[in-house]
């Protein structure tokens, strides 16, 4: 009796333990999902670095969170989509050091100031580029949670799950070790008369990642996915330092050439055509006049091909954007106004979106509070084989590009009030009369 009835009381512990266990567990990703998306409201009046704080204290809370529960609960349902939310940029703190010295402190805010105050581009770019290398990190805190993704990623890998998925974790550390190595970028002011030094310092910076990236071509040669995840990464970096757009893609179009190692693997297949046609679209963009027509075929988010040599004979904007820029978002019924108004006329418009199929549903929804109903494109989707923002070297958004009824690019500043005149210019209409009874409307000059 005395035996059955200790084991009972442990039966009945252990199903307490599991119970409360399991309870947690659900309490502790009800409080992950619910701040996943949550990044604040910081008061306008803030400085940079004030905003900065801000930013990190909230992607701190959801990093140790999310931390928290990778080690509590590693056989929870949700633990592969906490793991997403960890490695994410969202979650990434910038790990600013809680105690800053007044001296420091005073510098800080100098340089805050300085950024409110420039006026032109370039002096915010040189004074941001100060900012980034004056704000104090916490070398001790950051290596922690290095230490701590190296570890997830070695257990993922060191486990019997499916090759994608150590595909998936490997690929995580590499993005995530990009994005700090372009924090510390970012501290580097690039003079524009120093552009032979930049592209020999860009050729040597980015290396480590390009044999990374090779790496992992190899290692997951028969997972077809990786080969966008290499047109990713060059897009990428030649975002920051075009020089190496084409030397890149010239090492990947060799390495994945017949006879080969791998050279047979649906990976190295499919990224030997994809680098193919990259290479191709520089050598036209290197030979290209501008007198020529622009030449352009790509595929819309409803899987129309859209190629401009159909499009001879009408006026064409194409539009660049991104959903992470405000500016692309708020300019948008503008746009549509336009569309609506002399789309009859032989107007057409393209949008291409800078993102991926992550953002397909947040494009959607952009573009329909917009009434925005001409074609859009995911420069980095399923079906894209160029990244044209890299390959244009698109580096601020909204980019506006107008094209003539010959298909030449007549104006790449087409936005705000100098965009309807210039379509009624090059569809032959009458340019727009002064209007004295309402001397504000934004049409007037």
């Amino acid at each position: 009796m005395q035996v059955l009835l200790c084991s009972c009381l442990t039966i009945s512990g252990w199903s307490q333990s599991t119970s409360n266990k399991e309870s947690s567990a659900k309490e502790a990703w009800e409080e992950l999902d619910s701040i996943k998306n949550y990044f604040g409201t910081p008061d306008k009046g803030l400085s940079i670095f004030e905003r900065r704080r801000h930013n990190d204290q909230i992607a701190s809370k959801k990093s140790k969170l999310a931390a928290s529960f990778l080690r509590d609960y590693p056989d929870d349902p949700h633990y592969d989509e906490v793991l997403d939310m960890y490695f994410h940029r969202t979650f990434t703190p910038d790990f600013i050091e809680d105690q800053i010295s007044d001296s420091l402190l005073t510098e800080i805010n100098r340089v805050s100031v300085q950024y409110r105050a420039s006026k032109t581009r370039e002096e915010k770019a040189e004074i941001y580029s100060k900012f980034n290398r004056v704000v104090p990190v916490d070398h001790q805190a950051m290596e922690e949670w290095l230490r701590f993704g190296r570890s997830l990623a070695a257990s993922k890998s060191n486990s019997d799950a499916p090759m994608s998925k150590k595909m998936g974790i490997d690929l995580k550390v590499f993005y995530r070790d990009l994005e700090l190595a372009l924090k510390y970028y970012q501290g580097l002011y690039k003079d524009p008369t120093e552009e032979n030094y930049w592209e020999r310092f860009d050729l040597h910076y980015w290396e480590t990642f390009r044999l990374k990236m090779t790496e992992l071509l190899n290692k997951y040669s028969n997972e077809e996915s990786i080969a966008t995840t290499v047109q990713r990464f060059i897009g990428y970096v030649s975002g920051y330092a075009p020089s190496l757009q084409e030397p890149y893609w010239a090492h990947f179009l060799e390495i994945t050439e017949s006879g080969k190692p791998f050279s047979d693997q649906s990976a190295f297949t499919a990224l030997h055509e994809i680098a193919k046609k990259n290479m191709a679209a520089l050598e036209v963009l290197k030979h290209r006049s501008p007198d020529d027509p622009f030449q352009l075929e790509v595929t819309d988010m409803g899987g129309n091909v859209i190629d401009l040599e159909d499009f001879r004979g009408k006026v064409v904007l194409l539009v660049f954007w991104s959903i992470r820029c405000p500016y692309s978002i708020k300019e948008m019924p503008q746009v549509a106004e336009m569309y609506k108004k002399y789309r009859d006329k032989g107007f057409e418009i393209i949008g291409i979106a800078e993102e991926g199929e992550a953002a397909r549903e947040h494009v959607m929804d952009i573009t329909e509070k917009a009434d925005a109903t001409w074609p859009q494109v995911l420069d980095k989707g399923k079906k894209a084989k160029v990244n044209h923002h890299a390959l244009f070297q698109i580096s601020s958004y909204p980019t506006v590009w107008l094209l003539d009824k010959e298909g030449k690019i007549v104006d790449k500043h087409a936005r705000g009030k100098r965009l309807e005149p210039l379509i009624r210019e090059h569809l032959g209409l009458e340019p727009l009369k002064f209007n004295y009874r309402n001397p504000f409307e934004p049409n007037n000059d």
